[in-house]
């Protein structure tokens, strides 16, 4: 079986802008992810999974010159461009990799997930 990442992009987020959200509305929310995980795990496709966290991001690029490296602040880009967390899954094939990545909850939150087989 080769692995694949599954990298989910954008979505919207209980709580909305104000991030206030019940407990009860975290876990209507976590409910699709969990029972979606617990499947994967079941078949024996889950690697690993975790959220990437929303401060400390940095960017690093050569500046025009090419002398040295730019550290920025980031990364700035849109908020559907932004990668919020990663699933790193087993499948036979891109087939079976698009079939997994089709039943992730993220999808029906207005998110995308961007999949990349793992070379190696």
């Amino acid at each position: 079986m080769a692995e694949y990442m599954l990298l989910l992009r954008g979505g919207e987020r209980p709580g909305g802008d104000d991030g206030e959200v019940s407990p009860a509305e975290m876990q209507a929310h976590v409910a699709p992810y969990r029972t979606w995980l617990d499947d994967l795990m079941r078949r024996g496709q889950l690697r690993h999974a975790n959220r990437l966290g929303d401060a400390g991001a940095k960017l690093l690029h050569r500046n025009g010159s090419g002398a040295g490296v730019v550290v920025l602040d980031g990364p700035y880009t849109e908020s559907k461009d932004i990668v919020g967390g990663y699933y790193l899954v087993a499948a036979a094939d891109d087939a079976e990799a698009v079939a997994i990545a089709s039943g992730c909850p993220h999808l029906a939150n207005g998110g995308s997930v961007e999949i990349r087989r793992v070379a190696g």
